[in-house]
């Protein structure tokens, strides 16, 4: 197990200043876009948001548009085909095959069971040997994994299924698993990046559902709850946050916003709450780097539908990069690299690998790559015997790991609670014992700059 490095918040706030941020919610103003309406879907799709149908409670398919929210603008798109009009459908992108993958949905009378393809330009009908039934209030998610499409319950003609199904691009194929959740409808969805399984919360089976439950191709495992229960919530990966991000729905007690960051569930203390909406939709914005929220309805009693977007985000992420170079060991060159971010109030995770088996490593934290007392830095360790050797970060902060059998050791450092801690940088490099390697015994692995953020 590695030794724990501790930050020291007097030694980082005496070396640089802070700009306080957190994650919020924003509401935007595009020009005109899609009209008013609930229980449409979005998905993001390559560098865009893709939007299509959706409908009111006096005519769910009054809509069979198809929408791109792309540079904080909508633009309608004109395909030379399309599904007929629908509510309650589901799409999901399949960025290994490049098309995205529509099922199901409410024609206001009867649930859907046809299956549709959209290649960026145009939608096509699959014409599928075998097929879920036809089902609204269903939910859908790539697994990039696995490179299947999953689909999970739904409500059809009389009852809530617990059905598990994959689509590969040609034909659906029904998933027999050990574990089932109970039936359920209207319950949300999405990839879980961190524990690479896909997700769902929460839906409607005579109640409001709050259990959550993770896929990984092959069987269901319930997860640790969190939210209160609640129907026709919306859920997405957010990628520059790297966590799920959860919202809204009905039987929840406010518009409350929660992160699953692959361990446990977290409510974030937003500043701007968005007004509560049931069938809204979300995606993740690649190009902005932020969730929206997307359309939905008020209160269920009034009916009313919403053409509102707002955004998700942080306005200071966490990130790693890399620099430097590593120096050749004994048998391999060591490397460095980044786990869990540096973000406020949790541990982020530095890694080493390809380092000597079963051995010490140290690591080496400091708040500057450039110097450390008198000396500039990155420093060429040569005239000590460590030809190809440098040391580039400022040893302010050390602590040792063990390597494992496959030369791998992880380290931890814990960030302060302090979100004047948000856009601080600091540096990390291991320095790797090898008496084999050189005639100074060490080798050193190339830099990570950690840049603190605040979820």
């Amino acid at each position: 197990m590695p030794r724990v490095c501790a930050l020291s918040l007097s030694t980082l706030a005496a070396v640089t200043s802070f700009a306080f941020a957190q994650s919020d919610w924003t509401k935007l103003t595009p020009l005109p876009g899609p009209s008013a309406r609930f229980w449409s879907h979005a998905v993001a799709e390559r560098a865009r948001v893709l939007l299509f149908a959706g409908g009111t409670r006096t005519n769910y398919t009054i809509n069979n548009d198809t929408w791109e929210w792309r540079l904080g603008a909508w633009r309608q798109l004109s395909p030379a085909a399309s599904p007929p009009g629908r509510s309650g459908h589901q799409l999901a992108y399949d960025s290994v095959r490049g098309k995205t993958v529509l099922f199901g949905g409410y024609d206001g009378t009867n649930p859907l069971g046809d299956t549709w393809e959209f290649d960026g330009t145009t939608w096509t009908q699959i014409q599928t040997t075998t097929s879920p039934s036809a089902r609204s209030g269903h939910t859908m998610v790539f697994d990039p994994i696995r490179k299947l499409t999953y689909l999970f319950g739904g409500r059809d003609v009389s009852s809530n299924r617990n059905d598990t199904w994959s689509f590969d691009g040609k034909d659906w194929k029904f998933v027999t698993t050990t574990v089932v959740p109970p039936g359920r409808g209207y319950h949300t969805m999405a990839w879980d990046d961190i524990t690479g399984r896909s997700m769902i919360f929460g839906g409607y089976a005579a109640t409001a559902l709050a259990d959550a439950w993770a896929f990984d191709g092959t069987n269901w495992a319930s997860m640790p709850g969190g939210p209160p229960g609640r129907y026709g919530s919306a859920m997405t990966w957010d990628d520059a946050r790297k966590r799920v991000v959860l919202h809204g729905g009905w039987g929840a007690p406010s518009a409350d916003t929660w992160d699953w960051d692959g361990v446990q569930w977290m409510m974030r203390n937003v500043v701007t709450t968005p007004i509560q909406l049931g069938y809204a939709t979300t995606a993740y914005d690649p190009l902005s780097k932020q969730v929206v929220r997307l359309m939905g309805e008020g209160p269920s009693s009034q009916g009313v539908v919403y053409d509102d977007v707002w955004a998700f985000k942080t306005n200071a992420l966490a990130s790693d990069q890399v620099f430097g170079t590593s120096c050749k060991g004994s048998a391999s060159t060591p490397l460095a690299s980044g786990g869990n971010l540096a973000w406020i109030g949790e541990t982020a995770t530095f890694d080493c690998s390809q380092a000597p088996k079963n051995s010490a490593v140290v690591l080496g934290l400091g708040f500057s790559n450039t110097v450390w007392g008198a000396l500039n830095l990155p420093f060429d360790l040569k005239p000590f015997g460590a030809s190809g050797c440098t040391l580039s970060v400022a040893l302010d902060v050390t602590g040792v790991a063990a390597t494992n059998g496959a030369g791998e050791a992880s380290a931890a450092v814990p960030i302060p609670n302090d979100k004047t801690l948000a856009g601080a940088k600091f540096y990390v490099q291991f320095l790797v014992p090898d008496a084999a390697a050189n005639t100074f015994g060490l080798t050193t692995t190339n830099g990570v700059e950690a840049t603190i953020g605040i979820l």
